[in-house]
């Protein structure tokens, strides 16, 4: 099985110890799908590393919706507790500011209020500033965006000289018994240097007692929700997640009752979410930028900012 030198040796060794426990435990209860079981690695791992390079690095809380065999929550946890060098995140393939567009309106449609109206002058200048902080809200916000795409347009590599995760690489052996490769990525301070706390939600209680024994093995912190998402408490997080689980209106749905004005979204979607986008703002507002899965050559990862519900 081959390997990348993203991951540090205590990484491999609790997902080497992970994927046992899953082999095991997928003879007795369906965990994956049997067609991805060998190579496990790859397909469930690997697929959901790729979210921790989005990750902000002010996070202190994540919640995943779905958790089912742990993917992505557990491999996140992994990463973050191991401390776990970041690498690049893959180029933006496409954007959206919607929820940016939304507010622009909405001061337009203030300002000829204002103008219509001023027949008082203390409710005219009482509007004019709060169109002002609005104005001043979403300037910070652009520039918020325009340095998010400045970082990821800095951290995109040519198609060239990478590889699946943006990065060269050649093969090597470690003593894991994992073989690994080595890439051109520098391990420097770029973790986050504090744990977060992880919620998984998962409402089959036997998945909830496999990965309560990959955190027991792996010596995971995690908060493990044994119900369905809707009955879980609403308490705001910094990160959510979800793969595979619901189409994009119903894991907005799921999600709004945990968000704040600066959670991040991180959902790991197939074919036909730009569909699934169109159809979701329909009822939300949202800014959002799309990656290329490096796993998967029909999978996209969406990562969703500033969600507010119309109306």
């Amino acid at each position: 099985m081959k390997q990348f030198d993203i991951f540090s040796k205590n990484t491999l060794q609790k997902f080497k110890i992970y994927q046992q426990i899953l082999e095991k435990w997928q003879s007795k209860i369906n965990l994956i799908s049997r067609l991805t079981v060998k190579d496990a690695f790859q397909r469930h791992f690997m697929d959901s590393a790729q979210l921790y390079p989005l990750i902000p690095p002010q996070t202190k809380s994540l919640i995943d919706l779905g958790s089912g065999a742990g993917f992505p929550a557990l491999v996140l946890a992994i990463l973050n507790q191991t401390q776990n060098p970041v690498w690049p995140a893959p180029p933006v393939i496409e954007q959206g500011d919607v929820a940016i567009k939304t507010a622009g309106a909405d001061i337009e449609k203030k300002n000829v209020t204002v103008k219509d109206a001023g027949k008082k002058d203390a409710l005219t200048k009482n509007a004019a500033a709060g169109i002002k902080e609005k104005n001043v809200i979403v300037a910070n916000a652009c520039t918020d965006i325009e340095k998010r795409n400045t970082i990821a347009e800095n951290k995109g590599l040519s198609k060239k000289s990478t590889d699946a995760f943006g990065v060269g690489m050649k093969e090597k052996s470690v003593d894991t018994g994992i073989n690994s490769s080595v890439s051109d990525v520098k391990k420097n301070d770029t973790s986050s240097g504090q744990f977060w706390s992880v919620t998984v939600v998962e409402s089959d209680q036997r998945k909830c007692c496999f990965m309560d024994e990959v955190a027991r093995q792996c010596h995971l912190r995690i908060i493990a929700e044994n119900q369905r998402v809707e009955r879980v408490k609403h308490t705001p997080k910094d990160v959510i997640t979800a793969r595979a689980l619901a189409d994009l209106t119903t894991l907005l749905d799921y999600s709004l009752p945990f968000v704040h004005s600066q959670t991040h979204l991180l959902f790991l979607k197939g074919q036909g979410v730009e569909s699934e986008i169109r159809d979701a703002l329909t009822k939300y507002d949202f800014s959002y930028r799309l990656y290329q899965s490096q796993t998967d050559e029909k999978g996209k990862i969406i990562e969703i900012e500033q969600l507010m519900k119309k109306g």
